[in-house]
């Protein structure tokens, strides 16, 4: 997986799946943060990713 967009979407869906019961336990943020740490995107872009696939969840 190389490109930026690609490794995006994948968070974007894993971010999507862990609030599928409503709720976002402080272990899947954790878990989530290390992916992205692997995928090599930033904290901002994380949190902004996160923030914006959680809202078009709701």
């Amino acid at each position: 997986m190389n490109s930026f967009e690609e490794k995006l979407n994948l968070l974007a869906e894993m971010v999507v799946f862990s609030v599928v019961d409503g709720k976002l336990h402080h272990r899947e943020l954790q878990f989530l943060s290390l992916i992205a740490d692997e995928l090599q995107i930033d904290t901002a872009d994380f949190q902004q990713l996160f923030i914006l696939t959680f809202l078009a969840v709701l």
